[in-house]
């Protein structure tokens, strides 16, 4: 009988094991997009993320910070800066946006969530953030910030600075 259901557990967590998409660490570097069309506010981001140390991660108490989920369960942890700008027609200039309260959203393959905050003037951008990290079959990171309730949001498709031509940015 005990044999029997060991074979029963090891097929279980066989099934289950290859239900779970597989999670790689998240590529580091910069990244931008433009031309978002159906941005209201914002039209060109760039991003940034790199890696950093428990200190730092500490330091910044959760504010453009989170930990790479490929090594939760693991000894050593890698913990990420995250810094999305985007550009302000206003200023003319990129702005950061707040990134807080980041957590993975679990079975999913980078796919995090969050708070994101900006204020440029008197005006305040405020709302949830949702990025999908993983570079995908497209390679390109997808972020959404300042999405609310009513399905507004500010998205972005974010293609690795490797194919940016020389001198942009």
């Amino acid at each position: 009988m005990k044999k029997i259901l060991i074979a029963i557990s090891i097929f279980m967590l066989l099934i289950c094991a290859g239900c779970v998409p597989p999670l790689y660490p998240i590529e580091t570097g910069e990244y931008y997009a433009e031309g978002e069309k159906e941005n209201k506010f914002f039209k060109k981001a760039k991003l940034e993320i790199y890696e950093i140390t428990r200190e730092e991660y500490e330091l910044a108490n959760g504010i453009n910070v989170f930990e790479d989920a490929t090594y939760r369960g693991r000894e050593n942890h890698r913990y990420l800066s995250i810094k999305i700008y985007v550009y302000s027609e206003e200023t003319q200039n990129y702005e950061l946006v707040t990134l807080s309260e980041i957590k993975f959203a679990e079975g999913t393959p980078h796919c995090y969530n969050g708070k994101s905050y900006l204020k440029i003037g008197d005006t305040e951008y405020s709302g949830y953030y949702d990025a999908a990290l993983a570079f995908g079959i497209d390679n390109e990171k997808h972020i959404s910030v300042f999405s609310d309730q009513k399905g507004y949001e500010e998205a972005f498709e974010f293609a690795s600075n490797k194919n940016q031509n020389e001198g942009e940015n």
